[in-house]
């Protein structure tokens, strides 16, 4: 399976979603469909949502963020802030070698956008345009209730995964607003073999089982596009991460 190019958006106002992520760089390329000029992926596909989203409820199953990178999380904050959005506490990861500043911004129908702010990126648009703050669509966050399941779901159909790890970190409670601080959490990424954007990050708390978020015709994140390698179709992992095949 090819690396997602763009995550598909439910919104009930179109307008407001593109002059959030607008903010960020985004362009509307065609109607619905945002791009950040010069990246070759981490696009964002708006579709109208019958319904609109919710909060974020801590723990819960199903798509957490759109994660971006950024070389301001307060440059970046204050423009989001000018649409409207509700900007989270930052909290910062210290995971060896990694260092990271991170803060959600809730844009409308409560979407869900981390900015991501460290010197250790992975490959993005800010790698070649040094005058750009906010990156394209660098990962998807989903939070599953069986990590090793979901991984090897993706390593079945030939994805690059990386290996699971566990950690306690307090900046995970702040940037997700947990009701305690640290809690035990474990993570995998899953991408191509050459770990480019859009990656998906699955995340699982072992010790706080939450409950599945809703999706369609709910606002919110619906899911991945992916370039088909063959007829296109559909895929739904076991944890319900929908990818459309085109």
């Amino acid at each position: 399976m090819n690396a997602p190019f763009e995550v598909v958006v439910g919104t009930t106002d179109p307008a407001a979603t593109a002059a959030f992520f607008g903010a960020m760089g985004f362009e509307e390329v065609a109607p619905g469909s945002l791009r950040v000029p010069g990246a070759a992926s981490g696009g964002i596909a708006l579709e109208r949502a019958e319904e609109p989203g919710e909060p974020p409820v801590p723990f819960s199953l199903g798509p957490s963020a759109i994660d971006v990178y950024t070389r301001s999380i307060d440059e970046a904050s204050e423009l989001l802030a000018a649409t409207g959005a509700s900007l989270g506490k930052i909290g910062e990861l210290n995971l060896g070698p990694l260092n990271l500043r991170q803060r959600r911004v809730l844009g409308p129908d409560h979407l869900p956008v981390v900015l991501v702010e460290t010197e250790s990126r992975r490959s993005s648009i800010l790698d070649s345009d040094p005058d750009r703050l906010c990156s394209e669509v660098h990962s998807v966050v989903w939070g599953v209730a069986d990590l090793d399941a979901e991984r090897q779901w993706f390593v079945a159909r030939n994805c690059a995964a990386s290996p699971a790890f566990g950690f306690e970190a307090p900046g995970v409670s702040d940037l997700l607003d947990l009701p305690r601080s640290p809690v035990p959490a474990r993570m995998c990424m899953i991408s191509d073999d050459d770990v480019g954007p859009i990656r998906l990050e699955l995340m699982e708390f072992p010790e706080d089982p939450g409950r599945r978020r809703p999706g369609r015709p709910v606002a919110g994140i619906w899911g991945l596009r992916s370039e088909a390698m063959s007829a296109p179709g559909k895929l739904v992992s076991p944890e319900s991460i929908t990818i459309e095949l085109v």
